[in-house]
């Protein structure tokens, strides 16, 4: 991305980088753009009815090896502010988390029995634990937080961050925006952190140190003060503190939607069959691990 050319639109930046007000808010901040117009995503080269025909590149995933290399794990962060910079003409609003996540597939896994596997399969923390009472807590969290509303990725797995290499280079791009939407800017950050340093997810995560957040969240602010100057910076909403906070609560939002998403398609569909009963047992391990996580963060005064 060429940032000199952004700072030089001199566009106002509206609601959450302007205000100091804590609370969710649209976040407008530039005109007409996609992923491939800035370089963060494949050469669109077909759109049809269902689908669209992209740009091949050659690559790997975004995996535990890369998030140890600082020149990729920086560009990532640089790569996701301005994927939340763009100003996409689209509605915005932040109901796609709880409307496709928390409500609708906690209904829907309760109408079609779902649920009933828990008992059978002994899944120990889904039986001890009430799914529901942790759904209104991370409600209201995400509530009280305040994180922004942009135009986000909500997909930011490591299959869907491809590593590339031009010219001996190697680089960061972006691919799958089929859920690109307009929500909860630490919906990408809790997506990313999540994976951070967690190969195998039959075991709970080792969370990363603070420092290593610090130092990733800071790429981040970097980019976005070269792409907005230096009122991004100077509010608060986007200051390294509150920052750590959304990734530490959206960590958690992830690791909810991967419950909440494993319950509802445990048996899969025609096109993809899955074993319920080792979907099942990851599901728990999810859970086991969002406790895991909300615990740490509690002792640390996080929320």
């Amino acid at each position: 991305m060429d940032s000199k050319s952004v700072s030089n639109d001199k566009k106002e930046l509206k609601d959450a980088t302007n205000s100091d007000d804590s609370k969710p808010q649209e976040l407008k901040l530039r005109k007409d753009e996609t992923p491939e117009d800035n370089q963060l995503g494949p050469k669109v080269l077909g759109l049809f009815e269902n689908g669209q025909i992209q740009q091949f590149i050659e690559n790997r995933h975004f995996k535990v090896p890369e998030q140890k290399d600082p020149q990729l794990s920086a560009e990532l962060f640089k790569k996701m502010a301005g994927f939340h910079a763009m100003d996409v003409p689209i509605k915005r609003t932040n109901g796609w988390l709880y409307e496709n996540f928390f409500d609708n597939f906690y209904d829907r896994a309760f109408k079609d029995g779902s649920f009933d596997l828990c008992d059978e399969l002994k899944c120990e923390t889904l039986n001890a634990r009430d799914l529901q009472t942790e759904i209104q807590w991370l409600k209201a969290a995400i509530d009280a937080i305040g994180s922004p509303i942009v135009f986000s990725h909500n997909d930011l797995k490591g299959y869907n961050i491809m590593v590339t290499k031009v010219n001996n280079k190697e680089g960061v791009m972006l691919c799958d925006f089929e859920y690109s939407c307009y929500s909860y800017r630490g919906y990408d950050f809790g997506t990313v952190f999540a994976e951070w340093d967690h190969g195998d997810y039959t075991k709970l995560q080792h969370f990363p140190d603070d420092s290593v957040i610090e130092t990733l969240v800071g790429h981040y602010i970097n980019e976005s003060v070269s792409i907005f100057g230096s009122k991004y910076a100077d509010n608060k909403i986007n200051s390294v503190q509150q920052l750590m906070k959304e990734v530490k609560l959206f960590t958690l939002v992830s690791n909810m939607v991967s419950v909440m998403f494993g319950i509802q398609n445990h048996q899969g569909d025609a096109a993809i069959q899955k074993d319920g009963n080792r979907m099942m047992g990851l599901v728990d391990i999810a859970f086991k691990n969002y406790f895991h996580l909300k615990n740490k963060f509690l002792a640390q005064n996080v929320f």
